[in-house]
């Protein structure tokens, strides 16, 4: 997700649309729910990593990404009132965190992107994500070097959260296990970046799990996990130092913010709001589906908070970033994850630390695409690419 941390202490409150426990349990009938949009991202994801070839234009596979799962969800047989929905599809290359976009068409793919691609939807408000990495031109060879070991070390630490999602693991020791994946491929989790629980219409719950441990002020308190928890997880890892920053790029989707009140002046602006109330009220919207004349009413009530931007931070660009996101649900005997899709195809030389191949050992369900992390070890390079992390 990749807001701000002062927005997360305080997470979208919308007890005036439908009724929020974030105690509830999940039923047989919530988890079908979960499942239905599960499968939906899923082969979304499939469809559209097949088409982010080199030239492919990434407002063109956003929009159709998002078009595929609207079809989709139209076509399932629901009750009359049933409300679903998407969550914009975003593209974010190379140094770009996450929440790219595009509003227009002008940015293509070129070979050896790395292109992090994440997507949503939600049946009656039971919400599904998806976050892959796709390195763009990769054909009968494997990647190698650093590109391969940010992929590995993101895989790595979303694989062995999943398996220590068990009630009573406590926040401290999920964030222990991504960051000892990070070190064991000499990478970095990125700040600022991090999972959440989730809720029926809530995509930000009061569940916050920091990609690392850092002093921020107001960070939320520590959690233990709990049967019926619901989680995004979202992984995020550089061969940087993981210190990414606001270069100035215009937010390309917002959220409406339930607690914040003002009468908008501008006719247009009340419009746009009206709408926005209508068609999203409580899930994210992307620009790019509004009109010129409504973004410029957008203005105004994004200067009044009435929306939540999704901030759109970057890395240096010598650094690569690798992201896996999922949804997934605690049960008493574990956690079952219900989206994923298989690592892109590399090749690093690192090994698993004895803890982590451990805990990789263990026996998960998981309902989406898998495939086996991509690692083979050769012990004489380790000072080679020691060496070039430290001059990096």
């Amino acid at each position: 997700v990749n807001r701000a941390f002062v927005d997360i202490t305080s997470p979208i409150s919308i007890m005036s649309l439908v009724e929020y426990d974030p105690h509830e349990a999940v039923t047989a009938e919530s988890l079908a729910k979960y499942r239905t949009a599960s499968t939906i991202v899923n082969q979304a994801m499939l469809e559209l990593v097949a088409q982010c070839n080199a030239g492919m234009d990434i407002y063109v596979l956003c929009t159709e990404a998002d078009i595929y799962i609207q079809q989709q969800l139209a076509e399932l047989e629901l009750p009359e009132d049933t409300e679903v929905g998407v969550v914009p599809t975003c593209i974010s290359l190379n140094e770009v965190t996450a929440n790219w976009c595009p509003i227009a068409e002008g940015q293509v793919l070129s070979p050896g992107d790395m292109a992090k691609i994440s997507m949503g939807c939600h049946v009656d408000g039971y919400i599904a994500t998806l976050g892959h990495t796709h390195i763009v031109g990769v054909a009968d060879k494997p990647v190698e070097g650093r590109m391969a070991d940010v992929v590995v070390a993101a895989h790595t630490a979303a694989e062995t959260v999943h398996r220590m999602l068990k009630p009573g693991t406590k926040s401290e020791e999920l964030i222990e296990v991504i960051e000892k994946s990070a070190k064991a491929f000499r990478c970095n989790p990125v700040e600022g970046n991090y999972s959440i629980s989730m809720r029926r219409f809530v995509l930000e719950g009061d569940k916050l799990l920091p990609n690392k441990a850092v002093d921020v002020v107001d960070m939320p308190a520590s959690f233990e996990v709990a049967v019926d928890d619901v989680f995004q997880i979202d992984v995020l890892m550089s061969t940087g130092p993981g210190h990414v920053r606001d270069e100035g790029d215009k937010p390309m989707m917002f959220q409406r913010n339930l607690n914040q009140q003002y009468e908008l002046r501008g006719r247009s602006a009340r419009q746009v709001y009206g709408t926005i109330s209508k068609q999203y009220p409580v899930m994210p919207f992307s620009v790019r589906d509004m009109s010129a004349k409504q973004k410029l009413g957008l203005k105004e009530i994004s200067e009044h908070n009435l929306v939540i931007p999704f901030l759109i931070r970057r890395e240096r660009r010598a650094y690569q970033l690798a992201q896996v996101k999922y949804t997934v649900v605690v049960t008493p005997d574990g956690a079952v994850r219900l989206t994923s899709h298989p690592p892109p195809f590399v090749h690093t030389a690192y090994d698993l630390p004895e803890s982590l191949a451990s805990l990789m050992a263990e026996a998960i369900t998981d309902e989406g695409p898998t495939a086996a992390l991509p690692i083979q070890c050769d012990p004489s390079e380790y000072a080679v690419f020691e060496q070039v992390q430290a001059e990096e």
